[in-house]
């Protein structure tokens, strides 16, 4: 059993839709309301969700050192982002990855396709 602290870019705290998904798997759900060293201390995983198709939140990036010096030390960061452009900013040790945004609107996409019908989002690390 995990400690799983959740957190919404966008509303400065978790938000309800998380506790299910981190419960149902057996884990204990901690509410962040802002993720500082405070209160990271005591988390296994922090769960981030940015629901903005246009920004990452400024209390996220205002603790992104202190996001950074816990995933080095250990904690997981699991983030679902929809604004995608620039991800490698708010991924500690990121700067290699790249990411692209791209709106297609088949069911399928791939690497250098352009697409019709749907969204399509995609990030690919560059190893």
């Amino acid at each position: 059993m995990a400690t799983v602290g959740y957190y919404s870019m966008t509303n400065g705290q978790g938000i309800a839709s998380q506790v299910n998904e981190i419960t149902n798997n057996g884990d204990i759900a901690v509410n962040v309301t802002v993720p500082n060293t405070a209160q990271l201390a005591s988390l296994d995983s922090l769960y981030v969700v940015n629901p903005s198709n246009g920004s990452f939140g400024a209390e996220y990036m205002a603790n992104l050192p202190d996001i950074a010096a816990a995933v080095n030390g250990g904690m997981n960061l699991i983030i679902f982002d929809r604004y995608v452009t620039n991800a490698q900013t708010i991924l500690p040790g990121g700067g290699g990855i790249t990411s692209l945004r791209n709106f297609c609107k088949c069911n399928r996409c791939e690497r250098g396709r352009r697409c019709a019908d749907g969204v399509h989002q995609r990030t690919e690390r560059g190893d």
